[in-house]
């Protein structure tokens, strides 16, 4: 499917320029105002009423870019076959009205991607890191991975281990780390809250073993670091020096509590794997069909302790899934047995 969006946006593309070049904006912006209706339209209709999931997204583009598609190519009519010859009173109309699109997009690229410059102004650099990391942990608003990580999971751990009801060691699964961001992250955030005479033991696991290969490596580019907060950075990251420079890694601190491991989540049956108090599966299940789905779910769950944790993507729902999780927030469950 996602073959179909290429094609058609390249369509679009290649014909998109003909309409900007005889100035008529106004059939180009028709065509990509209907584009993104259509796709607001058919992925939330989809998510709604089908077992989707996540490839609703992925249909939503193809009918965002079909719709576009068949705009833009009925107002140019293959006109991109044919050569306009440029003269400087078109170039001069051209930058007359696309100059200030392009200072409006630039704008908007500004206010998306540079607004940690006025947060941490305003907030602090060690607010804009946390507030970053826990979005890029799991992909949803870091007051809800804040809450339920700082404020509700841990405590509650901490709180049995006193009263002696659990050993003081916590256990946590990513369960499609990919190239280990998700884990390493994890590892760095929770040896930060968790006491010293804690364990803390990460089983990161992927299909991949070229995906879990880099992960083990632990090497990111610098760029990453603005997703990290400074006191951790500076705890946990090496920067890189020479043929590694423009590159950081994770510390031995943090890279000795994540195991890597290969698994495949469709085989199920994670007996050998033990128990979690915290079990992510993000943004892997969409790619499974509907039965798929329900069954990785529910080996997933097998493997959670009384009262842990389950985390998914985004673009992920457990709703009338025949498990043994209620609802926390969007996106996040917990287990509601009390004895396994």
């Amino acid at each position: 499917m996602r073959f179909i969006a290429i094609s058609l946006i390249a369509l679009a593309v290649g014909s998109t320029p003909v309409l900007a070049r005889e100035l008529r904006f106004r059939e180009l912006a028709i065509a990509n105002s209907l584009g993104a209706l259509s796709y607001t339209v058919s992925s939330i209709a989809l998510a709604a009423t089908t077992d989707l999931g996540g490839q609703a997204m992925v249909v939503g583009q193809i009918v965002q870019s079909a719709v576009a598609t068949v705009l833009i190519v009925r107002a140019t009519r293959l006109g991109w076959f044919r050569p306009t010859p440029w003269r400087w009173p078109r170039v001069r109309e051209i930058l007359r009205f696309g100059l200030p699109l392009g200072l409006a997009q630039l704008f908007d690229f500004a206010t998306r991607y540079w607004d940690n410059l006025a947060f941490g102004a305003y907030f602090g650099p060690e607010t804009v890191g946390l507030y970053n990391m826990a979005y890029n942990l799991a992909d949803i608003p870091a007051v809800q991975v804040g809450e339920q990580i700082s404020e509700v999971l841990l405590p509650r751990l901490l709180q049995a281990a006193d009263q002696g009801q659990r050993e003081k060691r916590l256990r946590v699964w990513s369960s499609a780390c990919s190239s280990g961001e998700e884990p390493y992250s994890l590892a760095m955030l929770l040896l930060d809250r968790l006491p010293a005479d804690w364990a803390l033991e990460i089983l990161a696991t992927d299909i991949s073993t070229k995906v879990l290969e880099r992960a083990a490596m632990a090497v990111y580019s610098m760029e990453r670091l603005a997703e990290v907060p400074l006191e951790l950075r500076q705890r946990f990251l090496l920067r890189g020096v020479g043929s590694q420079a423009g590159k950081f890694r994770v510390g031995r601190p943090a890279r000795a509590r994540v195991k890597f491991q290969r698994e495949n989540l469709s085989r199920g049956h994670f007996e050998h794997v033990g128990s979690f108090d915290l079990i992510l599966c993000r943004n892997v299940l969409m790619y499974f069909k509907p039965d798929m789905r329900r069954f990785v779910v529910a080996q997933l769950v097998r493997q959670l302790a009384a009262g842990g944790h389950f985390f998914v993507g985004h673009s992920e729902s457990l709703h009338d899934y025949d498990v043994e999780l209620c609802t926390v927030a969007p996106t996040i469950y917990r287990l509601e047995r009390d004895a396994r």
